[in-house]
């Protein structure tokens, strides 16, 4: 069966052999031929389950097989040995028809592979009881046979087949794990532990000190951090990069940081991928440093932020849903990456139009082509608006602007995802805070 339908049921579809319906008319008793497709048509909402509003919908579906069997039972003479001989062809045809699964209400079942490891414990605790491991070691290296994946296929087959071949493999797992960790780092893995550490450069080059066979020079840090950086436009009172751009970017980051994953991408899987962002925009009343600005009516007072975040990276071929990258701190300011930074109060007026402006963007954006390892990952992009906070919702509703207590108590997760304090936007290199 297929779903094609949501709400508060899916529809599906079955197949049934005419032969198969035509059993069911026998099981009527009445001799009036109307009477009996009725029954028959009685019967098929049952085994379809199909909702009152939708019995037109199997009705149609009926409507051509209703009519060929009155044709062939009343030249049959209504004899069924002859009707079965001159129908043998036709009655072993099969027929569509649709099938309604009513959906429980409640939390929607997950997938398997989205559980946490506690649920599939929990989902697998059945058939582990029930079924040897044997049967499941067997049934498990089949499994990935028929996937085509093979080499997986005989790594579990071989390290199964003895006990002292499984700890074989396991040291050389363990030992392979050491020599990778205690090689030179590359100077992505040497940029993660720095930001990770909020490291200075000072404490970066004493941590390097003597151990430069490790950790490469800052230099090389320094080029790779400029790699991250999307292009923007920056002005004294805003910083703003294209949501084109900054998706094309992350995009990009994301299938560098994910290339040896990628490898193993079908090529359909590698055309058919989506990246599902969510965003949206707040407001701060910051600590404001009273900078001066060109423009007299220039104030850094207030900030006001939009931002997305990246969820998942995934692709779905045939109805088969594959994730190959999934956010593991959605709601951190961890990945958060702005769209665009202005020295303006929030109020309702701004919030508007900066929503307009970015789904303005958003309609026009285009696929990400990626090239990975000589193949060519095609990413769309799925922008959901879902970071607005309690007071911008009332807002929106009451058509009000906030009171300046609101503006006292309101989030600022756009400073801590910055982790600065207000700076000439034109030139960063000038504040309080800045690092060398």
């Amino acid at each position: 069966m297929e779903s094609s339908g949501t709400g508060p049921y899916d529809e599906l579809s079955m197949t049934i052999t005419r032969e198969d319906m035509f059993n069911v008319i026998k099981q009527c008793d009445y001799k009036n031929l109307d009477k009996k497709l009725d029954f028959l048509e009685h019967k098929l909402i049952e085994m379809t389950k199909c909702p009152e509003d939708k019995t037109k919908v199997l009705r149609h579906c009926l409507k051509s097989f209703k009519h060929h069997y009155k044709l062939k039972w009343t030249s049959a003479s209504y004899k069924e040995c002859r009707f079965r001989k001159t129908n043998e062809q036709w009655l072993k045809e099969k027929i569509s028809l649709p099938v309604w699964r009513h959906n429980k209400p409640g939390r929607p079942l997950k997938e398997f592979q989205e559980c946490s490891e506690r649920s599939k414990r929990r989902k697998t605790e059945k058939v582990r009881s029930e079924i040897s491991h044997e049967e499941l070691t067997y049934a498990a290296v089949m499994s990935e046979r028929a996937a085509g994946n093979n080499d997986l296929s005989q790594i579990i087959k071989q390290a199964s087949a003895t006990p002292r071949r499984a700890t074989r493999f396991r040291k050389i797992i363990s030992s392979a794990d050491k020599s990778s960790k205690s090689g030179k780092l590359t100077i992505t893995q040497a940029l993660i532990k720095y930001v990770e550490a909020d490291l200075t450069r000072k404490q970066y080059n004493v941590i390097r000190d003597g151990q430069e066979d490790i950790y490469p020079c800052y230099s090389l840090l320094q080029r790779a951090k400029t790699e991250c950086y999307p292009k923007s436009i920056v002005s004294e009172s805003i910083a703003e990069i294209t949501l084109q751009d900054l998706l094309d970017h992350t995009t990009q980051r994301l299938c560098l940081y994910l290339q040896k994953v990628l490898m193993t991408a079908t090529e359909i899987e590698g055309q058919n991928m989506e990246l599902i962002c969510k965003w949206g925009c707040d407001g701060s009343k910051a600590q404001e440093f009273k900078q001066k600005f060109q423009d007299e009516s220039g104030s850094d007072a207030h900030v006001f932020i939009s931002s997305l975040v990246p969820l998942r990276l995934t692709s779905n071929v045939n109805g088969q849903l594959k994730i190959w990258w999934q956010n593991p701190a959605p709601s951190s300011c961890r990945f958060c990456r702005p769209i665009r930074i202005q020295f303006v109060h929030e109020n309702n007026e701004v919030t508007r139009s900066e929503i307009a402006h970015i789904e303005n963007q958003a309609q026009n954006i285009n696929p990400t082509e990626v090239e990975a390892d000589n193949k060519v990952i095609k990413v769309s992009h799925t922008l959901v608006l879902t970071m607005v906070d309690g007071q911008e919702s009332s807002d929106s509703e009451t058509d009000t602007e906030k009171s300046s207590d609101d503006d006292e108590n309101e989030d600022s997760w756009d400073q801590e995802m910055l982790g600065i304090e207000p700076l000439p936007f034109d030139n960063p290199g000038e504040g309080p805070s800045h690092r060398q």
